[in-house]
């Protein structure tokens, strides 16, 4: 694999990742989660 294809397979765990984690606040917290700071 070559470095991009690298990067593209990283972005979309992590934005897989961020859409799973943001579905667990909203159900913990019961609110809209719209703004997230990293």
């Amino acid at each position: 694999m070559n470095s991009d294809n690298i990067k593209n397979e990283i972005e979309k765990e992590i934005s897989s990742f961020i859409s799973k984690k943001m579905v667990e606040l909203r159900k913990k917290t019961g609110k809209e989660v719209s703004d997230v700071e990293f």
